[in-house]
């Protein structure tokens, strides 16, 4: 075997070997399951928000964004007593 292809497959086993053990860890620790009940709960959450009237994540309206002047003025318009 030629010396220059020690490096590669060093690194490929290395590789392979990180692939395994994290696929072990998120295995052991439920990390994957986790994911998938999260998605399911936003999928869940986004139903809810509809059913009470929201707009649904697929058709988000645009905010308007206001100028750091525009927000100043309609703080004073809140604090002035008049």
């Amino acid at each position: 075997m030629d010396p220059q292809y020690i490096p590669i497959i060093w690194g490929l086993a290395v590789l392979g070997f990180f692939l395994l053990i994290r696929e072990f860890w998120a295995w052991y620790w439920k990390i994957n399951k986790r994911i998938n009940l999260l998605e399911d709960q936003n999928e869940l959450l986004e139903d809810i928000k509809v059913l009470l009237g929201g707009e649904p994540l697929d058709n988000p309206k645009p905010e308007k964004t206001i100028t750091r002047g525009e927000y100043a003025r309609r703080s004073m318009e809140e604090k002035s007593p008049e």
